[in-house]
């Protein structure tokens, strides 16, 4: 039998995250997985006490498990380290797997009132991975900055665009042309640090240089 990965799929059960920039980054690394390793079995962990997974979410892996298994398993991956009890990672650890954890930011840590014990918690325990994934090369510099004796690696995945962004991009097209006949760059992003805005700010002056105009929409 084929070696397997444990994809930990919590956070596509939590209402808070599944349909959001968290559960659409989980299923773009399922699917880069999937496309990386065609040869392994990817078997999706999930809470039973927890929302059941959508049809979808249970069609994108080959079996599903409620707790880590050890039987030709080689690998443990987490899509959301910091918002989901830590108990997979422990006995994944224990049962010699590699352990990667994608990283989406450190929000609590700047926002100092959402901080609690099970927060700060899940931070010590981002030691343990083999891996960390962040999202962005600021979470990236975040994670030198807040833990400082991960020893592992550390290798940014981006987000890919979301669909519907993909599935607006024509109707975008149509508003920006009926204001400028020139080429443009359009950037779709936020104000917050982690989003990167700075790389914009900085190239404005290249792209003025090349005869482009910066289209911002808010």
């Amino acid at each position: 039998m084929n070696k397997s990965i444990i994809f930990d799929m919590r956070c596509l059960q939590d209402v808070n995250y599944t349909d959001r920039g968290i559960g659409i980054h989980a299923r773009h690394v399922l699917n880069s997985v999937r496309t990386a390793r065609p040869d392994l079995r990817i078997v999706g962990l999930y809470n039973p006490s927890m929302p059941s997974l959508s049809s979808e979410d249970k069609n994108s892996v080959d079996g599903l498990t409620e707790k880590i298994i050890e039987q030709n398993s080689s690998i443990y991956i987490t899509p959301s380290a910091l918002t989901h009890p830590s108990s997979p990672l422990i006995s994944a650890k224990k049962k010699g797997l590699a352990c990667i954890g994608v990283v989406h930011d450190f929000i609590p840590l700047r926002e100092k009132s959402k901080l609690g014990w099970s927060y700060n918690f899940l931070l010590k325990t981002l030691v343990l991975y083999d891996a960390l994934l962040p999202n962005s090369d600021y979470t990236a510099k975040e994670i030198r900055t807040y833990i400082p004796e991960f020893e592992g690696i550390i290798q940014v995945m981006h987000c890919a665009p979301r669909q519907s962004l993909t599935e607006e991009q024509g109707e975008i097209a149509e508003d920006i042309n009926s204001l400028t006949s020139r080429p443009y760059i359009f950037v779709a992003t936020a104000d917050a640090p982690r989003k990167n805005p700075e790389v914009v700010l900085g190239a404005i002056a290249s792209i003025a240089e090349a005869g482009l105009q910066v289209v911002v929409g808010g």
